[in-house]
């Protein structure tokens, strides 16, 4: 799989800890970008956690639980990543 920024999304992780929402919220969609422009269909087809971990984030977003998102990113996402 593809590197992506895991410097970006521990930024991101710890703006959303700190309160500071808007801030992350612009990186993340940078961050989502890069994410999407690396994946492939077939990537997504043999790892669905990947799918699992956008809906688990989508929902803490909408829920407005920054701290799971928070962590969903640091301690879930970044971790599919290295595998």
């Amino acid at each position: 799989m593809a590197a992506i920024d895991k410097n970006l999304g521990k930024t991101i992780a710890n703006h959303l800890r700190i309160g500071q929402e808007a801030k992350a919220n612009e990186q993340l969609t940078i961050f989502i970008d890069n994410i999407t422009n690396t994946l492939t269909e077939k990537t997504l087809l043999e790892k669905p956690q990947l799918t699992a971990l956008f809906a688990e984030m989508l929902d803490a977003q909408q829920k407005r639980d920054f701290l799971r998102l928070a962590d969903i990113i640091q301690y879930q996402l970044l971790k599919e990543f290295k595998k």
